[in-house]
Parts: structure tokens; C-alpha cells; sequence
């Protein structure tokens, strides 16, 4: 009798730990929800930093960092470049977010920002827009507190535009992007709009304002 007990008291603990290990698994970084507030705050996750020579990707089972490749030695990111975790793109993927900040940030790093553009391109032949965005402390220090593709230096479109169009054909491959120029908020809020719609994008704001 005590040894029947004993093992069935061991099997509830085995059970409930087993149920404590299931339920205190961390969250995959692509499944994070976006703010309340979306689209107005949009939650970045960083893969690849600025000035990287290294394409850094999040994987999309176990959510490691993982290194892709190395980019030809003249090519560097102009911005910190990742996804919007819960916002996926026609393709699939999580949308492309250029993050733009004159401090460093690390591969994995969760960041609030505002958006306040897009840079349009194909790439492939299907359409491969990324989000421009700023931190929202750059943001907030900013005197209009308006979103504007003006909050962005010139220097940096201009770079974007020449890294996008110029890297993937120097590693000599045969889709080089086709660029089709950048957009301001308006156009981001028309992109977010259509996301809604579309069955083959997936929109998961939170119930909580970040």
C-alpha cells in the first residue's frame, strides 16, 4: 500500500514538473506581440547591426542567432536591420525594419520604435519593402514629435538605397534588387492597412501598451 502511494505521488510530481517545464518555456522572439498602439509604436527585434560585415539571422525553430554569411568586404549595413516579431510579409517572413541610430545596438536586442517610412523595392521579382524607423527616445527628443522621413539624414537614404542595390550583385547573384524609392508615413500606414486584410500576413497586436 505505502508503495503504491509512493508511486503515485512520484507520478503527480513527474506530471507537474513536466507541466511547470512545458509551460516556463521562453517565448520564440518571432511570436512576441506588438504594442496596443500599433502602428504608431512598432516593437523591432535586431538582427544584424550597423556597419556589420555579417549577416546575422534569428532562427525560425529554436530562435538562436545564427551567422548566414559575410558580405563582400566594401559592403557594410547602413542601419540596424531586423523584423517586426508578430508581422509577416507577403513572403512569409517577418517584415524587414532598418532601425536608424547613431548608437550601437547588439544582434537580439528588442527595441520600440516609431516608423516613419518605407524603402520599396522587389527583389527577386517580388515585392521586399523594408520599414524605416527611429527609436522612440530619438523620437521623443525630437521637436515636432511628427513622423517624417525628413527625421532621417540624407547621407543615410542615400546610403540604404546603395547597399540595397548594390550587394547582392556583387556577390553575383542573378536577382539584384530593383529599387523603387522610399516612402513616408503615409505609405507605411497604407502597407499596415493592406497587412490587415491579407490573409497571408499576420498581425498580432497585444492587449498591453509597451
Amino acid at each position: 500500500m505505502l508503495k503504491k502511494a509512493l508511486l503515485g505521488f512520484l507520478g503527480v510530481g513527474v506530471a507537474l514538473l513536466c507541466a511547470i517545464s512545458v509551460s516556463a518555456q521562453p517565448m520564440h522572439p518571432f511570436d512576441l506581440p506588438q504594442p496596443a498602439n500599433a502602428p504608431e509604436r512598432l516593437l523591432a527585434l535586431i538582427e544584424i547591426p550597423k556597419d556589420s560585415q555579417v549577416k546575422y539571422e534569428i532562427d525560425p525553430v529554436h530562435g538562436g542567432l545564427m551567422v548566414d554569411r559575410f558580405l563582400p568586404d566594401t559592403h557594410r549595413y547602413p542601419a540596424h536591420y531586423g523584423g517586426l516579431p508578430s508581422v509577416k510579409a507577403a513572403d512569409g517572413d517577418l517584415m524587414d525594419v532598418l532601425v536608424i541610430t547613431s548608437v550601437p545596438l547588439v544582434p537580439g536586442a528588442l527595441i520600440e520604435v516609431i516608423p516613419v517610412g518605407l524603402a520599396r523595392m522587389r527583389d527577386g521579382g517580388e515585392q521586399d519593402d523594408k520599414v524605416l524607423a527611429i527609436p522612440m527616445d530619438d523620437f521623443n527628443r525630437q521637436a515636432s514629435n511628427v513622423p517624417s522621413l525628413a527625421l532621417i539624414d540624407s547621407d543615410t537614404l542615400i546610403a540604404i538605397e546603395q547597399f540595397f542595390t548594390s550587394y547582392k550583385a556583387s556577390e553575383g547573384k542573378s536577382n539584384p534588387i530593383e529599387w523603387q524609392g522610399f516612402g513616408g508615413p503615409f505609405d507605411f500606414v497604407a502597407w499596415w492597412s493592406n497587412a490587415q486584410g491579407h490573409d497571408a500576413k499576420k498581425l498580432r497586436p497585444s492587449g498591453v501598451d509597451h
